[in-house]
């Protein structure tokens, strides 16, 4: 048995990718990372690999136990291993290291799902990063030594496999372009094309003192021979936006546009922020109608504090010296940061001022869904797509809890159906034919692209329609009417939807200044502008992937501008006795927190008069209390999260038997563990 040496262990380092989990070990002599699927169930035969960081590891004597199964090794000398997981339902399982003599190494847990079936055939993906882990769908048997892929015609690595999929990596020195991949495993082949891809990020100073500037630069190879529609889109996201600035955008959404050698370059400006390490990753999204899995790439760096000696990298080690970085950024604090995707309510008495900006931007949304319903029905067959359309575009905006968006599904569902039910009627047939009347007088009024002869028609469909309102035909005949009012109106109007430019544009420039300027005052109001010129066109925008993201991070933007320290600090609940329990709830978003095992820990800052500092206060007593007691941290593990999916984590802060160290003292929220390293999250004041 393995046993625990004098030295303090780091603990084990694990992060879900794409299809797969990787966790890193710590040992003397350097790290050792494993490779595992993502999707381990009971029951299943699994393969993976050990790679040892450096040649001083002699890779025989690592040992990785899963539960209490060890990991078999087939081959002597080879680093891949083989489990079998036992049956029985669990979400989770200890992953273990040692090295033969009893080093341990650390533990961890890898997530179990629940049993699915295996599928029928093969998916080939059409697109891979070389030098990166991708994945083969299939009937696999979990041991990665019956199965055979090949790439160009040559053998590539499979470094781990489930009863479900394989992970397999194309070498670095492999040629780019477009190639053919070939499976087989246990009597089942399959074959397909795959286009290789070389994907390179870099800076050229990785180093930057807080206010200095770099270039970012993306470079693609392998683009040869696609298609514009099969052209991949690669998405450059900031993963530290408290440290850097990235154009004044959390993503960057890139369409591969190949030149005449099948390549792709394209820079980026970085501005530092705060000291601390930064990160930029490009994952390439793959092409319409094709099915490969994200790819991405990761560059890495330090912003330094300004000093004189710039060599040398800010690590905040000493907290009672430094306060957390996001103290001083004008970001809000809610999170910590928009690009965690984790959010933080406190304030549950419902009269808050968060509550009363949620309020007016509900009326908002309501106001701007009043003027589509009635008038995509008159360009949509089934008025079931245009509420599908609507709901998808405002979440996909608003990033936000799930509740919010839960309250604005139930609001478009609600006046979807009252709209359709309208049509059933005699008098909602009437009604949304006097509202087209409306809706062609405007476009006449303010459409200066149209022609007089164009004005004119229009004008005269205005006519009949108001004639057709003043005579008391039947509701046959109305709809009759109706669908010929409609057919004439696209037939004069190219584009259907392109009255609603000028008024949304307008109403939304109204609103929402009044918003904006409630919220802040005059000084954000400004921030709108941009974003109401990228609803320009609203059919094409509705329809389109890019400008739907693009469009999102502008809305984020405008969030940050508008939620700023001094509007996102009274959001919180603040602490008026020392008994008064804080009771926020985090949401981890999927999938950058997929799989990860992270500490939740509450601090105390207290300001010394004396030092003019924030510092901690060492042994305060303050609490996290959560369903199976009360410690000074909380440790808990995400479970396998998809895009989009949201895990709840509920919790107290109990600062009943709390120790103060100064005046001026807060709550913070520190989280490790996290895909970017420590966040910190503001929770509470305490008088």
């Amino acid at each position: 048995m393995p046993t625990q040496g004098t030295q303090d262990k780091k603990e084990p380092v694990i992060k879900a990718e794409n299809g797969f989990v990787r966790a890193t070990f710590t040992s003397p002599k350097g790290p050792i990372t494993v490779i595992l699927p993502d999707d381990i169930q009971p029951g299943d035969t699994i393969s993976g690999t050990v790679f040892p960081g450096s040649k001083d590891i002699n890779i025989g004597d690592v040992q990785i136990d899963i539960g209490d199964v060890h990991g078999t090794v087939t081959d002597p000398g080879s680093p891949r291993r083989t489990w079998k997981i036992p049956e029985g339902i669990t979400p989770r399982l200890s992953l273990s290291g040692w090295i033969n003599g009893g080093e341990t190494l650390g533990t961890t847990y890898v997530p179990v799902e629940p049993s699915t079936k295996k599928p029928d055939a093969y998916t080939i993906p059409s697109a891979a990063r070389i030098g990166a882990p991708f994945v083969v769908k299939g009937p696999h048997d979990g041991e990665a030594a019956n199965t055979t892929v090949l790439v160009g015609g040559q053998p590539i690595p499979i470094v781990a496999e489930s009863p479900r999929q394989s992970v397999v990596i194309v070498p670095t020195l492999t040629e780019t372009g477009p190639s053919k991949l070939v499976v087989e495993e246990g009597g089942q082949y399959a074959k397909g094309p795959i286009q290789l891809l070389r994907v390179d990020l870099s800076t050229p100073k990785s180093n930057l003192l807080r206010g200095e500037k770099s270039e970012l630069k993306l470079h693609v190879e392998g683009l040869d021979g696609l298609q514009t529609k099969e052209a991949p889109m690669v998405v450059i996201e900031n993963l530290t936006p408290s440290v850097i600035d990235l154009e004044g955008r959390p993503k960057h959404f890139v369409i591969l546009k190949a030149n005449a050698k099948g390549e792709f370059d394209r820079n980026f400006l970085i501005t530092s922020i705060l000291p601390g390490s930064f990160g930029v990753s490009a994952v390439v999204q793959p092409g319409t109608g094709t099915t490969a899995s994200p790819t991405s790439a990761i560059v890495r760096g330090e912003v330094l504090p300004t000093t004189s000696n710039p060599g040398a990298a800010s690590t905040i080690k000493d907290l009672s010296d430094i306060p957390p970085p996001f103290l001083y950024a004008n970001i809000p604090l809610r999170g910590g940061t928009y690009d965690g995707r984790f959010y933080d309510i406190a304030d549950s008495t419902g009269k808050g001022p968060c509550e009363q900006n949620y309020a007016e931007l509900f009326q908002l949304l309501h106001a701007l869904q009043q003027q589509l319903d009635a008038n995509k029905q008159a360009t949509e067959d089934n008025p079931l797509v245009q509420e599908v359309r609507l709901y998808q575009m405002l979440a996909r905006l608003l990033q936000n809890p799930p509740e919010m968006n839960e309250a604005i599904k139930k609001l478009l569902e609600g006046k979807f159906k009252e709209f359709y039910d309208s049509l059933q009627t005699k008098e909602g047939v009437a009604k949304t034919l006097d509202y087209m009347s409306k809706v062609i007088d405007f476009i006449v009024k303010y459409d200066k692209s149209l022609t007089d002869a164009q004005k004119a028609k229009l004008k005269g469909l205005s006519t009949r329609i108001n004639y057709i309102l003043s005579h008391n035909e039947s509701f046959e005949d109305l709809k009759s009417k109706l669908e010929e009012a409609i057919n004439e109106f696209k037939a004069l109007v190219e584009d259907p939807l392109g009255f609603l430019e000028g008024k949304i544009k307008q109403g939304l420039e109204d609103e929402l200044k009044k918003l904006v300027v409630k919220a802040v005052g005059e000084k954000a109001a400004g921030a709108i502008f941009s974003i109401l010129s990228d609803l320009v066109n609203l059919s094409d925008f509705l329809q389109n992937q890019a400008e739907h993201d693009a469009l999102q991070n502008k809305i984020n933007e405008l969030l940050q501008s508008i939620y700023d320290k001094s509007v996102a600090d009274p959001c919180f609940r603040i602490t008026t006795e020392w008994n008064e329990r804080i009771k926020p709830y985090i949401w981890f978003k999927g999938p950058e927190w997929s799989g990860l095992r992270v500490k939740i820990k509450p601090v105390i800052y207290c300001y010394d008069e004396k030092t003019k500092k924030y510092r901690v206060c060492e042994d305060s007593g303050i609490q996290i209390v959560d369903e199976f007691g009360s410690n000074n941290e909380l440790d808990t593990f995400v479970p396998k999260l998809g895009d989009g999916e949201i895990w709840k984590v509920d919790y107290k802060i109990d600062a009943s038997q709390t120790t103060k160290c100064g005046q001026k003292c807060m709550v913070l929220i520190q989280i490790t563990g996290g895909p970017n390293g420590d966040m910190w999250m503001w929770a509470g004041s305490l008088p």
